[in-house]
């Protein structure tokens, strides 16, 4: 079948397919630049050449195309912010959809199938690649930082309801995050075997340590400017809220979990725990007024 004899939507998903193998080429490519292990960088490199062998063969049935060059970009902004893993995860969700795509091209042009078995080879490799022992360190790390974000939400709800002061909610909210912190390294650190307690794990810890503390001071900040008790219990909860929020959604894209899924529960569970400190504050309030 030659170009005038197609149909105009099915040349529109030509053009569209066109588009998306040049872009992804240029994608793998720069992704194999920051592949550390050889293997992933000679996988990424051969699927990228594979889907500069589409692009060629949909020049067939199209013009030339330029590649989407922000989504380039966006892909290699995205690896160096959320890590190599994310983007990867990314790119696969890209082939699935790719591959239904092409199965319906297929219809019409029925040397297309052997690209969709491109693309399912190209996810296939993919998720070899992601098989990746960081991906349950990060989830313990996911599980270290909510921690410290729900622990907090719920002394500022209290500390704000029972003191006078910002500034005052800042500094035992300070307090309580370092608490909070130093027993998630210590629990790390020493209810491991001692046998495994090496520099790895010691240097796991400390990243965990830091970060909760980071996290803890941005979610105070609008308590050490002190700026109204209620509006830097808003802002500080914002900042919580959208924090905990990124992060989810980058662990839940790497663990292939529902994204909105695992948002929807860190709301709930961000409400719960600002209620039950609303709640403490309201009886201390009572209880011992200031």
């Amino acid at each position: 079948m030659n170009k005038g004899e197609l149909k105009k939507e099915i040349k529109e998903l030509i053009v569209e397919a066109q588009r998306n193998e040049v872009t992804e080429y240029h994608i793998y490519k720069s992704l194999a630049r920051q592949a550390r292990s050889q293997t992933n960088q000679k996988l990424l490199e051969q699927i990228a050449l594979e889907e500069l062998e589409h692009y060629r063969f949909w020049m067939t049935y199209s013009d030339e195309v330029d590649p989407v060059w922000w989504k380039v970009n966006l892909y290699i902004f995205l690896s160096r912010v959320f890590g190599f893993v994310f983007a990867l995860k990314l790119m696969e969700r890209r082939e699935q959809i790719a591959e239904k795509k092409y199965l319906e091209i297929s219809k019409f042009i029925p040397e297309v199938s052997k690209i969709a078995g491109d693309e399912k080879g190209h996810e296939m490799l993919l998720l070899n690649m992601l098989t990746d022992s960081r991906l349950k360190g990060m989830g313990t790390w996911i599980i270290s930082v909510n921690l410290v974000v729900f622990s907090l939400i719920c002394v500022i709800f209290t500390l704000t309801v029972y003191l006078p002061y910002p500034r005052q909610v800042a500094s035992i909210g300070m307090m309580s995050i370092i608490a909070v912190a130093s027993a998630d390294l210590f629990i790390m650190l020493f209810l491991k075997n001692i046998q495994s307690l090496g520099n790895d794990l010691i240097k796991k810890g400390i990243v965990r340590f830091v970060s909760g503390i980071v996290i803890g001071a941005l979610m105070l900040i609008p308590f050490i400017l002190a700026m109204d008790g209620y509006s830097a219990l808003a802002l500080s909860t914002a900042v919580a809220f959208f924090v905990s929020l990124v992060l989810n959604y980058q662990f839940a894209v790497v663990s292939d979990q529902k994204g909105f899924q695992r948002i929807g529960r860190i709301f709930l569970v961000t409400l719960l725990m600002a209620s039950i400190g609303l709640a403490i504050g309201v009886v201390l309030q009572q209880l011992h007024p200031l």
